[in-house]
């Protein structure tokens, strides 16, 4: 019947799930509660409004209203999409998301100065309130470093980055000096 063995197998044992429930104790509960919904509901016009195959939805002054009030926020959103248009050449907002996004390169240089600078807000906040120890304190380490690996990828901020006097700084605390005389 199929022409894939997973599908032929997911079938039979669809079939079979449904053989079982039809003859189940479950279907028997749930015709009993369905049938005495149908008894409570007997008469009712407000579900007779939803369970009915005509449109009376669409027909209602209700629905009339709701379209006419999707289609007004469509027309402001259109309205506002165009003006935004005609003003925004120019703006300092979209030169600068502009030159910020224009590329991946650029995208992936925008993410990493923002984590870096993100990272070391919190770090600053949290060095200032003598929070060393908090979940926050190592958050902003690992977004700090994530932002520094970010910018050590080729590209425009690598080379201010290395040529930086705080970033040498930072370098020289973390590597070892290697030769010298044993001070010990």
């Amino acid at each position: 019947m199929y022409s894939s063995i997973t599908v032929t197998v997911l079938a039979k044992i669809w079939s079979a799930i449904q053989l079982g429930y039809e003859h189940s104790f479950f279907k028997k509960i749930m015709d009993a509660i369905s049938k005495g919904f149908e008894y409570i509901s007997r008469g009712s016009k407000f579900l007779r409004l939803f369970s009915s195959n005509r449109k009376m939805a669409g027909e209602t002054l209700f629905y009339k209203i709701y379209c006419k009030f999707i289609d007004l926020i469509y027309k402001i959103i259109e309205a506002i999409r165009k003006f935004i248009n005609k003003v925004k050449d120019g703006s300092i907002l979209d030169s600068s998301a502009t030159v910020l996004f224009r590329d991946e390169i650029e995208i992936q240089n925008t993410f990493a100065v923002f984590s870096l600078f993100f990272g070391l807000t919190v770090f600053i906040f949290n060095a200032v309130r003598g929070k060393f120890l908090g979940k926050s304190f190592y958050v902003s380490i690992f977004v700090i470093l994530i932002g520094i690996f970010g910018l050590k990828r080729e590209g425009g901020y690598k080379m201010l980055l290395e040529e930086s006097k705080s970033f040498k700084f930072l370098k020289s605390i973390f590597t070892m000096d290697k030769g010298g005389e044993r001070w010990w």
